[in-house]
């Protein structure tokens, strides 16, 4: 997996988030592009809105406190009971799954489709202890399931490929939930 990951991290160096804007720039030979995320296309394409000012702050945590259990370093004391229920649920599907991060919360864009996306995880599932190809994308959520999971995840493997990450890729949202359980859904 190491030659693929300085292949990708050699792409993702030029593309940057606006996150006041909402938007990628991607930036090479003296020009700057601006590309929507993927995230804000599929707000305005469904019509929905998804989230109120406090599920985005809890959102913001449980992806922190996720990241760092993908790192192997998250100190469990740190880890507020308002969230703790769903940092329970993400270690509990990499110890049942073996998932192993090779990229955690790396930008990465599609310039066919002008678009960027930031994947909560790409890595690979442990063959030992769940079966099908060991690659995926992954996406935390919490809450309701919806449509534009499918979606969201389908645009992120499209962009890694386009970027050179050509492995053959799962596509995973997995659930996580206050009372400690996770779903995984392909």
């Amino acid at each position: 997996m190491r030659a693929e990951n300085q292949v990708q991290l050699e792409v993702l160096q030029d593309l940057v988030i606006d996150r006041e804007a909402g938007v990628y720039v991607f930036a090479r030979a003296g020009r700057r592009v601006r590309y929507p995320s993927v995230t804000a296309a599929l707000a305005v394409a469904s019509g929905e809105i998804w989230a109120t000012e406090e599920d985005l702050i809890r959102g913001r945590l449980i992806h922190r406190a996720c990241a760092l259990l993908d790192r192997d370093d998250l100190w469990w004391p740190s880890v507020s009971p308002w969230i703790r229920g769903e940092v329970e649920a993400y270690s509990s599907f990499l110890s049942k799954t073996g998932f192993r991060a090779a990229f955690i919360e790396r930008p990465v864009a599609s310039h066919k489709h002008r678009y960027g996306t930031t994947p909560d995880a790409v890595g690979a599932f442990d063959p030992k202890k769940i079966a099908g190809p060991p690659y995926a994308v992954i996406e935390r959520k919490r809450g309701a399931k919806l449509w534009t999971h499918a979606l969201q995840t389908s645009a992120q493997r499209h962009a890694l490929r386009e970027s050179g990450l050509l492995w053959p890729m799962r596509r995973v949202a997995v659930y996580l939930s206050p009372e400690g359980r996770y779903q995984m859904e392909e």
